[in-house]
This record gives C-alpha cells, sequence and structure tokens, in this order.
C-alpha cells in the first residue's frame, strides 16, 4: 500500500474508524488494531525496557529487529523491549448467555534466547524466556497471576520444548463457549530475561457461532448381495441436511461407538458398512460439526 492509500485510510469519516474498533457482531474491540493504538486494550510492563507496541512493516520500533510482517490490515500488536521485561496485553470481554463463541487470531513470535517457563510472570525470576496466552479473572488482584485460582483457561505457552527461533504466523482458535453468560479477560503474556523475544499477535475476533444442530431425518436399511450360500450383507445408512447455517463443516459417523467415517457438507449424506455379519445388530450414530464441537447425535440401529 503506498503513501496515498494511507492517507486515505486514515482519512476516513469518524463511522469507518468507528467500525475499526468493534465489527458488526464482534465482541473483540479493535482486534486488529487498525486505530493505530490500543484503544480498547490495555498494556503493562514491568520494566520501562519494553512493552506492547502497534506497528506496520517489518522492523520493531524500539529494538530494531526484523520481525514478520503484520497479517492483515494496516496494523498488529508486537511484544518489542531492548532488555528485560514482562509485558501484558488484555481486553476484558462480556460474553452474553446463550451462544456459542468461536477465539480466533494470527499469531507468531520471534525468540533470540532458549525457552523457560517458570510459573511466573516476573522477568526478575530469571532464567524466564516464555509467551502465555490465558483466559484470566478479571477479579484477579494481580494483572500478572499465574494463579490456578485466576487463570480460567490457557490457550497458548511457550516451553523449552518450543521451537526456539521462529513461530507462525499461524492461526489459533479457541472454544469460549463455557464463558458464555460472563466476562473474561483475555490475556497476551511475553517475558524475556534471557535475550530479545517479540511477540506479535493480529485480527483477534471472536464470533458467535449458530446453534449446531444434529442432521435431519436419519434412516437406514439392509441390503443382502449374493445368491444362496455366497450372501454378503451391508448396512447402508442416509440422512437429510442439518438445518445449521454457517459454521456447519461436515458429519461424523459412528459404529457401535467408534468413528467409521467423515462425511463433507456437500455429501453424499450416507454411509455403507459392507461384509456385515447377518442378523447381528449395530448401532450407527451421525453428529453435525463444526470447528467447536458437535451436535447432539440422531441413532438407528441396523440388524
Amino acid at each position: 500500500m503506498n503513501v496515498k492509500d494511507l492517507a486515505y485510510v486514515f482519512g476516513c469519516s469518524a463511522l469507518l474508524a468507528a467500525s475499526y474498533l468493534q465489527a458488526d457482531g464482534q465482541l473483540v474491540v479493535n482486534g486488529g488494531f487498525e486505530t493505530g493504538d490500543f484503544t480498547g486494550w490495555t498494556t503493562e510492563s514491568q520494566t520501562e525496557s519494553g512493552n506492547w507496541v502497534v506497528y506496520s512493516g517489518t522492523t520493531a520500533p524500539i529494538s530494531g529487529n526484523t520481525v514478520p510482517p503484520h497479517p492483515q490490515g494496516l496494523h498488529a500488536a508486537l511484544a518489542d523491549q531492548t532488555n528485560m521485561a514482562s509485558m501484558i496485553l488484555y481486553q476484558d470481554i462480556a460474553l452474553p448467555a446463550g451462544s456459542r463463541y468461536l477465539l480466533s487470531f494470527e499469531y507468531y513470535y520471534v525468540n533470540f534466547a532458549n525457552f523457560y517457563s517458570p510459573p511466573s510472570l516476573n522477568c526478575f525470576n530469571a532464567p524466564n524466556q516464555q509467551a502465555r496466552i490465558d483466559i484470566v479473572s478479571p477479579s484477579a488482584s494481580d494483572t500478572y497471576s499465574v494463579d490456578a485460582a485466576d487463570i480460567l483457561a490457557n490457550i497458548f505457552q511457550t516451553s523449552p520444548e518450543s521451537s526456539p527461533s521462529l513461530y507462525g504466523p499461524a492461526t489459533i482458535e479457541y472454544d469460549m463457549t463455557p464463558f458464555a453468560g460472563q466476562t473474561v479477560r483475555l490475556r497476551f503474556a511475553c517475558v524475556n530475561s534471557e535475550y530479545y523475544f517479540n511477540v506479535g499477535v493480529d485480527n483477534i475476533q471472536i464470533t458467535t457461532l449458530n446453534d449446531l444442530n444434529p442432521p435431519n431425518n436419519l434412516q437406514g436399511k439392509v441390503i443382502t448381495n449374493g445368491y444362496f450360500n455366497d450372501l454378503t450383507y451391508s448396512h447402508f445408512i442416509y440422512w437429510d441436511s442439518s438445518s445449521t447455517v454457517g459454521s456447519l463443516l461436515g458429519y461424523r459417523v459412528y459404529c457401535d461407538g467408534n468413528l467409521v467415517a467423515t462425511i463433507p457438507t456437500e455429501g453424499p449424506l450416507q454411509y455403507e458398512n459392507r461384509f456385515c455379519s447377518p442378523h447381528v445388530a449395530a448401532s450407527y450414530t451421525v453428529t453435525a460439526f463444526d470447528v467447536i464441537g458437535e451436535s447432539d447425535p440422531v441413532t438407528i440401529t441396523l440388524q
């Protein structure tokens, strides 16, 4: 994008600027950092040597390190430093009750030292070189807490076995449905006591997914093939589409509790179990699934 294009973007109306803050149906404010700042977010650092910054291009603003370009839009958030630091980026997000939610974001890092992952986000608790992504209780007394009572879920954490240099950009997704009806804190943490460690995040979204409904009208039959003493038997089941719109990825078929097939949404919506033993009952269960789970099952028994 050239300078003229940038001027156009930043010269757009207040209405367009507001759309950067919170897209229609989105629960995360300024998830792409397209305001060019941390509107909607809170940042903290243990030292004055580093903090989260909003950047564009491929140069880290504080350290001058070469980093991956922002994955989308004009900006991304980056943890950057010149010396020891523990850097926190978070936002408290209210999830209305009665819906299903999917968290997704682009995540990446460039690390210049070995990883160390003590149960602490204190950079003076050296060696401590790690990144964490947590769902935290907003009532936690310490922004840097890793106490089990404060951590509602850990989404991502580096370890000494993690890649020591480069990760991503990669899309990370997490099911937020268990937190429906609550306000939770989404926290990104980066700690470095050993050497430079740049962590980037972009395009943070919490999407409301439609209810996941089961497939309809499951039916089946036993098919006999061959003649006289050379008979073979197969179980054939078929069904109609789930009424779920948008998020549906396909269907899973289980036979006596074991997954035997995955069928895409475009079908054909059927499954045949060939060479069954004659007159031996088998139970077939079909569910619809999306990125965060499966629907209630529908079941048929054939014999």
